[in-house]
């Protein structure tokens, strides 16, 4: 039974399973770690102690879970996309946890009151419980999260929250989590910085960006010394940067490159001088335009031999975004370390 159990574990633990069906690997995980305490504890009795030590950790987890805010939601879709966006109060004495790093991300779950209006069952309402990047965190002490929506439960049930007509909707939100202590020191430590987001990567990236930026000014440094590369679909998935509160600085950004993939990632080729004036009369009617959006993939090779050239300066590379995408950038950078150059690499990725 034990082995049969920790098979279970091991199974629902491969990247391919825990991607396809989250829930699958939650659920197998709570319950089998559950189990193996009772079998360990009448088969091993040497490790009673640790088991008791493992108890009393998961009561303390479960009694700050205490902590959990419960806040009504604002639920909206991001028109002409598959994005929805959805911004919490935070009460102000908690706020500051929010504040204190970027790219940190929290736990939402649906509350019984909102689970109704889904039709959502008791058990299934337990285990819906997602990680979500915080993308912005606003000076009237609201966060905002950005998803996009698949075939998952807990992005289905915010969907379907979007077209309800009761507004908002209640939420409970457990963290934050993810601070990263080493993000405070880069601009100080590393001579170029390079952030690169493909799609909702962004969530995190961006806010990585604003920080180091910030950074990289207090040290005296050039505003060249830092880069933020953003691939995405279509212009229309950037519209919810314009809701933050330097949303329109940011769209004139000269350090902030986009590329917009959709009419152009399947022939891999550029566009054409007909298509390139099409795409700027379409931004011209739309309420999301930016000064440096181009057509295309973005070219990550050339992107990094503009970042590091020549010189022996110290380069830190932050990447989140599909995993195919951040294969291309580190082996790109690969070569540049098989050369000797210091480069300091962070890709921020689902599972572990």
């Amino acid at each position: 039974m034990s082995f049969m159990s920790l098979l279970a574990m091991m199974s629902t633990s491969i990247g391919a399973v825990r991607c396809r069906n989250y829930r699958i690997f939650y659920i197998t995980h709570s319950v089998v770690a559950f189990l193996l305490l009772i079998f360990l504890t009448f088969h091993a009795k040497s490790l009673r102690w640790y088991i008791i030590e493992t108890v009393a950790v998961s009561l303390l987890a479960r009694l700050n879970r205490l902590d959990t805010i419960i806040a009504y939601a604002a639920i909206t879709r991001i028109p002409r996309t598959n994005l929805i966006s959805v911004q919490i109060p935070i009460p102000p004495s908690k706020i500051q946890r929010f504040r204190a790093a970027p790219g940190q991300h929290v736990f939402l779950s649906l509350h019984a009151e909102t689970a109704m209006k889904i039709k959502s069952s008791l058990i299934q309402n337990m285990f819906l419980r997602n990680p979500f990047t915080v993308a912005n965190v606003s000076e009237n002490n609201e966060i905002t999260l950005v998803a996009r929506v698949q075939d998952g439960p807990t992005s289905r049930a915010l969907d379907s929250l979007a077209d309800s007509a009761e507004k908002p909707s209640q939420v409970e939100i457990y963290g934050p989590f993810g601070s990263i202590p080493r993000f405070a020191k880069l601009g100080r430590k590393y001579d170029r910085i390079l952030v690169v987001a493909g799609g909702v990567g962004a969530t995190f990236a961006l806010p990585v960006y604003r920080e180091l930026k910030e950074q990289v000014e207090a040290e005296g440094k050039g505003q060249d010394r830092i880069t933020f590369v953003w691939s995405m679909k279509t212009l229309e998935e950037a519209a919810w940067v314009m809701g933050l509160a330097d949303g329109q600085a940011l769209t004139q950004d000269e350090n902030v490159r986009l590329y917009l993939t959709q009419s152009y990632h399947m022939r891999g080729q550029k566009p054409s001088p007909d298509e390139s004036i099409e795409l700027e009369e379409l931004q011209s009617q739309r309420t999301v335009v930016w000064s440096s959006a181009e057509t295309g993939r973005p070219d990550l090779g050339k992107i990094l031999d503009d970042v590091l050239g020549n010189s022996d300066e110290r380069v830190a590379v932050l990447f989140c975004g599909p995993p195919g995408m951040g294969r291309v950038l580190r082996e790109n950078i690969g070569k540049y370390v098989r050369k000797g150059r210091e480069v300091w690499w962070h890709a921020e990725a689902f599972g572990w």
